[in-house]
């Protein structure tokens, strides 16, 4: 394929992925109408609760915001406004430093009244180990790195607390287009070539989950982008600036600590120990850096997420995450069964990275992890803890297909296409298929 042909191909998914995250599907009047992305419900609420904080208080001290937000304020977003939000923080004892998750000590599924200044409106679970009403303070229980950079991207605009929304839609808009970009360069870095790599882009953006995603207040797609440009900078020797973005990516969500972890071993049991030393360097910085922030401003040292303390069968998990009629990966994205020979599909020569290796290992951590019952995903949009991994994915896939023969391209084409048919539908009616099936948004669009 021509320069021209691929800067053609990559702007029309550049605008296709705008247009599609901009609009929505009004079932009413049966047609599309401009929409920018709010925040729907799970932890997006909280996440933009965290950036109101930044941009107008300038700390991360959530009380206020959750007071403003349940008194009819913007704190939470639009579809929000005047609900009596559970908590996604942690109280801090002001006296003496003492931390409890809010989700450890109520339960955000059942609502007491409360008259009483002061008074929490959810059943209690157990004890605080310490008075709330002493000074104290609430602090994020999500990490607060990606409500930071929408926050350092707005800053400069002044934006005002009723347009904030709308505003960090754009630059959401922006992360995921970006990410397109740095597939197609792990695609070429790959050896696919320009026309597989732009057709590996092409499922990535229209063929699955990344496309709703790109509208979603979670830090999936931003992830994505830290672990996309990691790779493309090991791919093509960099492996301090792959040591960075995989530093900001454990920054914005602590499980992609395995991928670091995997990706080091991989380099020092090739022999390439100096490489390995290099993505050391970067990350134990950051790492560093991340815990000293979270001791000094926040308290816990390790800031995971609100959900409170479960336990299930691991087995189930692996099942589920992979085949659940709301959470299950293969489902969302059939495509991704392409992916899974490429992972094998190694070269002889380990003294240079390559994609499946790389994506084997990470996988190889992540996937026990993220099938943990109670780590699915929680109350979202299908697979969310499979998003950050869609690009190289879709480019192991396409990989797949390239040395396949006809009939395995044919079928190829034919899963990407469902995958189309899952995810433009879905990215149309984010809001209104949260846990649901993924043909649910295709048969609302047919039926309604």
């Amino acid at each position: 394929m021509s320069p021209p042909g691929v800067a053609l191909g990559l702007g029309f998914l550049a605008l296709a992925t705008a247009f599609l995250a901009s609009h929505g599907f009004d079932p009413g009047e049966r047609r599309l109408e401009r929409r920018h992305a709010v925040a729907t419900s799970g932890d997006e609420p909280h996440y933009l609760i965290i950036l109101h904080s930044l941009l107008f208080d300038g700390d991360l001290q959530l009380e206020d915001e959750y007071a403003a937000a349940a008194a009819g304020g913007i704190a939470a977003g639009s579809a929000r406004r005047g609900e009596v939000l559970d908590h996604h923080t942690y109280f801090v004892d002001a006296a003496t430093g003492d931390t409890a998750l809010w989700q450890n000590h109520f339960d955000y599924t059942e609502r007491v009244s409360c008259d009483e200044p002061g008074c929490i409106p959810f059943r209690p679970t157990r004890p605080l180990p310490f008075e709330v009403d002493s000074g104290g303070v609430e602090v994020p229980a999500h990490p607060p790195a990606f409500p930071a950079l929408l926050a350092a991207a707005l800053r400069p605009f002044a934006v005002a607390p009723e347009g904030v929304e709308g505003a960090a839609a754009v630059v959401l808009y922006a992360i995921s287009i970006a990410t397109l970009g740095l597939s197609f360069a792990v695609g070429l870095a790959a050896g696919l070539g320009p026309t597989w790599s732009l057709l590996a882009t092409g499922v990535l953006a229209l063929a699955s989950p990344w496309l709703p995603y790109g509208k979603a207040f979670f830090p999936e797609t931003t992830v994505g982008l830290a672990v996309t440009a990691a790779l493309l900078f090991v791919l093509t020797g960099s492996f301090a600036l792959a040591g960075v973005g995989l530093g900001l990516a454990v920054v914005l969500k602590p499980a992609f600590a395995v991928v670091a972890v995997a990706w080091i071993a991989e380099r020092w049991l090739a022999g390439d120990r100096r490489a390995a030393a290099r993505l050391i360097l970067p990350m134990a910085v950051i790492g560093m850096g991340l815990l000293a922030f979270n001791a000094a401003v926040l308290g816990p040292l390790a800031i995971i997420g609100a959900t409170g303390s479960r336990s299930g069968n691991p087995f189930l998990g692996a099942l589920r995450t992979l085949f659940d009629p709301g959470l299950g990966v293969l489902l969302f994205a059939p495509w991704v069964v392409l992916a899974v020979p490429a992972l094998f599909e190694h070269s002889a020569d380990r003294d240079r990275p390559q994609v499946g290796r790389l994506a084997l290992v990470s996988l190889a951590l992540y996937f026990p992890l993220i099938s943990i019952p109670w780590a699915l995903g929680a109350d979202c949009y299908g697979p969310r803890y499979w998003v950050a991994f869609m690009p190289w994915l879709s480019v192991l896939a396409a990989d797949t297909a390239r040395r396949g023969g006809r009939r395995l391209r044919a079928v190829a084409a034919v899963l990407a296409l469902a995958g189309a048919a899952i995810a433009i539908p879905a990215v149309l009616q984010y809001a209104d298929v949260w846990g649901k099936p993924p043909w649910r948004a295709l048969v609302n669009l047919a039926v309604r």
